[in-house]
């Protein structure tokens, strides 16, 4: 049963929602509601990082090869996109609470647009993707044919291993360097410890 007659007029403060006794209760189950979001989200997120540390660690090298098929101009297009739609949204809101409601509908139909550039980029990006035989259900992947001659051709091989020779040779350049630098320094450090 309702704590509230239905037969006679309760006073709430302005404000206060029909389902709280009073704003004290009403502004602890909001802060209450707010931790609750942030330890979800920092739960899910810390599995994803953790997952993603874990398996980057374990598989660098695919890790390395899967780099050389990223391609940043889109990516930071798709990045600029984000960003600014992000702002448009919170202008949105903002020039709502102003009861500015010419500008709340451009930036909402900006946003909207920002969103279509978005999703035509991951079209351009997963296209990409398909051509080169990277899509990872079986099944799926565009059929690359074999050059005259050869079971499978140079470049079907280096798309189903997701390896180009040019970037595996500087990854390996790069980690020789870096031995090398690691190196140089222990025995810097060994000299001035001596």
């Amino acid at each position: 049963m309702s704590a509230h007659n239905s037969d006679k007029f309760v006073y709430h403060e302005p404000g206060l929602q029909h389902q709280f006794e009073d704003m004290g209760q009403q502004e602890e189950s909001v802060s209450i509601g707010m931790w609750m979001f942030l330890v979800q989200e920092i739960l899910f997120f810390g599995g994803l990082f953790t997952a993603y540390f874990v398996f980057r660690s374990k598989y660098p090298m695919a890790f390395a090869a899967g780099s050389n098929h990223l391609d940043a101009f889109w990516g930071g297009l798709n990045t600029l996109v984000l960003i600014v739609s992000s702002l448009t949204m919170a202008l949105t809101v903002y020039y709502a609470q102003k009861s500015n409601r010419n500008m709340q509908v451009i930036l909402i139909v900006l946003t909207m647009f920002f969103g279509a550039v978005f999703l035509g980029v991951k079209a351009v990006e997963y296209t990409d993707k398909y051509n080169d035989g990277l899509i990872p259900v079986a099944g799926l992947n565009k059929k690359v044919k074999p050059a005259a001659g050869n079971r499978r051709s140079r470049r079907s091989c280096q798309a189903m291993l997701g390896v180009r020779p040019q970037r595996q040779a500087r990854i390996r350049q790069s980690a020789v360097n870096f031995s090398g630098r690691i190196a140089r320094w222990r025995s810097l450090v060994r000299i001035r410890i001596i």
